[in-house]
């Protein structure tokens, strides 16, 4: 059991072999940062020096498959696909699900990288999803269901893995339109 009050300081212990807590300036990072931090706390670690919990399970993160959502509202104008490959370059991912993608019909580009689903007609809606390297080697099936959802299939180990994009109605938009 992690003791909450553990929040905001480093713990480790002295030549002693007795816990010594040092209390920490107001705490600015993240809150992932902050329980990494109460993750060491509570392994006791040594010599002061930090060690996280998760810094042995670095080589199963690496294999594991790096999903994000982003609401790029409107690949539709001009330059704004550029920019998202631009930013995207940022980030190490493997599938990136996109939300009002404003293209109109389905399909993909650049030889899969990037799938989308949208209206026949009108630029509004859409989903879409960019696949990196390793996720597009893995890539089994991939289907548009509708301009507001989409489903792609992907080779995993023990089990395939299935990742759904989906985009919901703004709230002022009657329940008839939504479904």
């Amino acid at each position: 059991m992690v003791d909450r009050s553990l929040l905001g300081v480093d713990c480790c212990k002295n030549a002693n072999n007795t816990m010594v807590v040092q209390k920490k300036y107001a705490h600015t990072g993240s809150d992932v940062a902050r329980s990494n931090k109460v993750r060491a706390a509570a392994l006791g670690t040594r010599g002061c020096s930090v060690k996280y919990a998760t810094e042995s399970q670095k080589d199963r993160l690496k294999m594991g498959l790096t999903v994000g959502v982003w609401n790029v509202r409107s690949l539709w104008q001009t330059g704004a696909y550029a920019l998202m490959k631009k930013e995207l370059e940022r980030f190490r991912y493997d599938v990136v699900g996109l939300c009002e993608v404003r293209w109109t019909g389905d399909g993909e580009m650049e030889g899969g990288k990037i799938l989308w689903s949208g209206t026949e007609r009108e630029h509004v809606y859409g989903v879409g999803m960019v696949i990196g390297k390793k996720a597009k080697k893995a890539l089994l099936e991939y289907n548009p269901v509708n301009e507001r959802m989409m489903y792609a299939r992907f080779k995993g180990y023990p089990r395939d893995i299935g990742v759904v994009v989906a985009y919901a109605p703004k709230m002022n938009h009657s329940w008839e339109n939504a479904v």
